[in-house]
């Protein structure tokens, strides 16, 4: 019932736009307001662990794309490899002690801190054995997606996962918005991908044209 367009529309609609309309127009009593000098400092902090992220990654010893693998793999890693993944860890460990944003450190024990970290690496191997060749720009998008789902779960009393049916969700925006936004994709091959999800959605048999639209989330079980 919640899902049926009629019932959105007629009913969810007009109280969301009522309940919007009369919303007051100042700050929330429950939020902190952020000054624009504070909001200075943590743009300045991201954009700078970002670059740090990227350089790191970027510096993985090998001629493929890094992965993170799991205990069964760690030995077919090489000893510059295995440096590289423990300067990994410790790279993540400290933005996440040290993040001005959300403030984590300050929400999570220690335990769920490693909890988080450790399938935030499993997000990662999910997303570079699914998708090796994955711009670290679209990577970076895919896992802030999961990130907020993964504070979700905490603020629930919820164990971290990293199930099927989140990776699918947050390789969407990457796979999905991105290429619809892209000016390099023509009119005519967005038209075929729309139609792509909306028939695979309906459940009618589909017919990819191209990696990009057969590793599109929407079609890929795991």
């Amino acid at each position: 019932m919640l899902f049926q367009k009629e019932y959105i529309t007629g009913s969810l609609m007009p109280r969301i736009q009522e309940l919007w309309q009369s919303a007051e127009c100042t700050f929330p009593p429950f939020l902190t307001e952020i000054n624009a000098g504070e909001k200075g400092t943590n743009e300045k902090w991201i954009t700078e662990s970002t670059e740090r992220i990227r350089l790191h990654l970027k510096a993985f010893p090998s001629r493929s794309a890094f992965t993170f693998p799991n205990k069964k793999g760690s030995e077919r890693i090489t000893p510059r490899q295995q440096i590289w993944l423990k300067e990994t860890e410790s790279l993540f460990h400290s933005l996440l002690l040290t993040e001005p944003v959300l403030g984590i450190r300050n929400a999570l024990s220690p335990q769920t801190l490693d909890a988080f970290q450790d399938k935030i690496k499993q997000f990662l191997r999910k997303v570079r054995s699914f998708a090796p060749d994955m711009e670290l720009e679209d990577m970076g998008q895919a896992i802030r997606n999961y990130m907020v789902y993964a504070i979700f779960r905490e603020q629930n009393g919820l164990p971290q996962k990293c199930s099927s049916s989140i990776f699918g969700y947050s390789m969407l925006y990457p796979f999905t918005d991105n290429f619809l936004d892209d000016p390099s994709h023509t009119e005519e091959e967005k038209i075929h991908y729309n139609k792509l999800i909306h028939h695979r959605i309906s459940g009618l048999p589909v017919t990819p044209l191209s990696l990009h639209e057969e590793k599109q989330p929407c079609f890929w079980t795991p």
